[in-house]
């Protein structure tokens, strides 16, 4: 498959990210690695040439196993940060979606 939707030059990053924003029980859905330090929703970057609701739900598949129904942007945020020294720039696509039956929903000690 083609690249992902993103660049990279002299340190300064740029990508483009979809997320689903997904509620349940008063809570939203949010996944972490453990060298991160933070919490984001769940979704991923798309390829070239796909589009960010398209990506959104290939990622969910390639994830976590399960179809995501989304269809329009509820949300587009433009984000400048850093990370592990370099600088990123960031366009993601939000979208809010109902949880799939097969997406856990954990709402203990790391749920907020």
């Amino acid at each position: 498959m083609s690249v992902d939707l993103s660049f990279s030059r002299d340190g300064q990053h740029f990508n483009v990210r979809s997320a689903a924003i997904i509620r349940h029980r008063n809570h939203i859905l949010c996944t972490t690695a453990d060298e991160l330090g933070f919490w984001f929703l769940p979704g991923g970057r798309p390829k070239r040439g796909e589009t960010s609701v398209a990506a959104l739900k290939r990622e969910f598949r390639e994830e976590l196993g399960a179809d995501i129904d989304a269809q329009t942007p509820h949300i587009v945020a433009e984000s400048f940060f850093d990370l592990d020294g370099q600088h990123y720039h960031e366009l993601a696509f939000y979208y809010v979606a109902d949880r799939p039956p097969q997406v856990k929903f954990v709402t203990d000690e790391d749920c907020h």
